[in-house]
């Protein structure tokens, strides 16, 4: 059969609207995944700053925990708790996986309830000024 000029509908592919509207809605989902990109980043990079704080808050912990009890630690110098008193306050800055870090570490003395002295630790990177950090309290054991 011969068809004189006419393409019929199978032969004919995609009309302008369909293309325009295809283009859109591909627009559309890439602007959508682009602006969360960004949010994505953030979040990823605070995860990875707060698993660094708590190595680095867990690392200053062992490091009073290893420590002769009457002795500054020797990793970091941080001093011995107070038998009785006022607490014992010591900061420092340090370089952990590429981060500066503040560590501030207050060493109170035993409580009525406990017989051990209670080491509290704040660790925050110095290059985000927004940095919450990690903090947290330990129970130091009492040493011989």
């Amino acid at each position: 059969m011969r068809n004189f000029g006419f393409r019929s509908r199978a032969l004919a592919g995609f009309s302008l609207i369909e293309v325009v509207l295809a283009l859109g809605v591909v627009a559309f989902v890439l602007v959508a995944l682009l602006g969360l990109l960004p949010i994505g980043l953030n979040t990823n990079r605070d995860s990875l700053e707060e698993f660094e704080a708590f190595n680095m808050l867990q690392l200053v912990a062992i490091d009073r925990q290893a420590s002769v009890a009457d002795k500054n630690s020797s990793l970091f110098g941080i001093p011995p708790a107070p038998a009785s008193g006022n607490p014992v306050n010591h900061s420092f800055e340090a370089d952990r996986a590429g981060i500066q870090w503040k560590v501030d570490v207050s060493l109170n003395p035993p409580l009525v309830d406990f017989s051990s002295p209670l080491l509290h630790i704040r660790v925050a990177a110095l290059q985000r000024p927004g940095s919450t950090g990690v903090e947290s309290v330990f129970l130091l054991p009492s040493l011989p």
